[in-house]
């Protein structure tokens, strides 16, 4: 998820009334020439259920992106003893840092 869709996203949980200039201001890169067919797209019926849901599930992804978050801050400590070996593998054509740290492993 990118930071444009989090923003419209946050849009519609907070109840606020949608316009091409706060699309526009919410927007990054060549979203801003969507602005357009965004408007399209979030306009329609959105109940207190919906805004409900989409909230609880905005916080199981960010618990989720955060585990993930802190997962790869452990391998990368483990992987931290083993950098001159990442590098000679990650050289290695179709072996990127994580088929690497997988091999390693």
């Amino acid at each position: 998820m990118g930071l444009s869709g989090r923003n419209l996203l946050q849009l519609l949980m907070d109840e606020t009334p949608l316009t091409s200039r706060l699309i526009h201001q919410s927007v990054y890169t060549s979203l801003k020439k969507k602005v357009p067919q965004l408007l399209d797209a979030l306009d329609g019926y959105f109940s207190d259920h919906h805004r409900f849901m989409l909230k609880q599930s905005l916080e199981i992804y960010d618990f989720y992106q955060k585990q993930i978050e802190l997962l790869e801050e452990r391998i990368n400590s483990y992987l931290s003893q083993y950098e001159k070996q990442v590098e000679l593998l990650d050289s290695i054509p179709g072996i990127d840092i994580i088929a690497a740290s997988v091999i390693i492993s």
